[in-house]
């Protein structure tokens, strides 16, 4: 499932239009860029852009225009844009929904765990409800299963590799 952000395009805004990201709470500046900076010139690629600014991956950040409770929306005729980010704390699912994240990473349905990386779900869960697999990080049950595009998406998510998994064993191993 894609989210409306995911497919907004900066394509219609100017070449010299400046994005000014500010944090939602603080008001504080975080970055003010032309969009010929981006890579991807989408509400995606701003937000990959901000990853390293901000200490957070893509899935955690929200994006919204000043003043407005929607996710963002790029205005054809903007000179300027004033970008507001809220980053989210963590969601943490119920017995259901880890059951769906442990099919999701065994059958590589990369699309069914992105949902819930941007719900957003910690990369680094351990399953707690599953008393077979209670313990085990999502990255451990996804190599397990050989679900690379699961693998793949969880290290862009921020997987932590190097931490021990169930047993003492080293993460993806």
């Amino acid at each position: 499932m894609q989210h409306v952000w995911s497919k907004i395009l900066f394509n219609a805004i100017s070449p010299e239009s400046m994005l000014h990201v500010n944090a939602a709470i603080s008001g504080e500046e975080i970055v003010v860029l032309n969009v010929q900076e981006l890579e991807k010139k989408s509400a995606e690629g701003l937000k990959e852009h901000l990853e390293p600014l901000v200490g957070v991956t893509k899935f955690r950040q929200r994006l919204f225009l000043e003043d407005n409770d929607r996710e963002i929306e790029f205005h054809d005729d903007a000179e300027t844009q004033n970008i507001q980010l809220v980053i989210l704390p963590f969601w943490t699912p119920d017995v259901e929904h880890e059951q769906d994240i442990i099919t999701a990473c065994a059958i590589d349905d990369v699309q069914t765990l992105q949902v819930f990386l941007e719900k957003p779900l910690d990369p680094n869960l351990r399953i707690s409800f599953d008393d077979a697999l209670k313990g085990w990080c999502l990255l451990c049950l996804a190599n397990s299963y050989s679900s690379p595009r699961c693998v793949h998406l969880l290290v862009l998510a921020g997987v932590e590799v190097q931490h021990l998994c169930r047993g003492g064993r080293p993460c993806g191993t």
